[in-house]
């Protein structure tokens, strides 16, 4: 099931409780974000294996029309790294810096959530 949290006016944030993979559109630059690279289906994770792009025993999970690399991190933008905090597919979400939404900055280290 897809569940909806609007972020900010034209930012929201999604998610599939299925597979806990995590998607941030943004409407005002006609965007999508999420932290892991996906491939548009009905392209195959076997053939982006097969070509070298993704490692053999990378693991991926299909979430809604894509095919997602839970193993690896495309974080290239602030909004990627605000899906990769929100992310639950029990992939990689491994990283030295995050993005504080709130703040609109990088930050070094992880918060202190204790």
């Amino acid at each position: 099931m897809k569940h909806v949290k609007d972020l900010a006016p034209g930012v929201r944030l999604s998610w599939d409780d299925q597979t806990g993979i995590v998607w941030i559109d943004d409407y005002a630059r006609g965007r999508e974000h999420a932290a892991h690279p996906k491939i548009k289906r009905p392209r195959s994770a076997d053939d982006m294996k097969r070509r070298g792009h993704w490692g053999p025993d990378e693991r991926c999970v299909p979430s809604q029309s894509f095919i997602y690399n839970i193993d690896r991190l495309s974080i290239h933008e602030p909004l990627d790294d605000v899906a990769r905090q929100h992310c639950r597919c029990a992939g990689n979400h491994a990283t030295q810096r995050w993005y504080d939404f709130a703040q609109q900055q990088w930050v070094e280290s992880a918060p202190d959530v204790s």
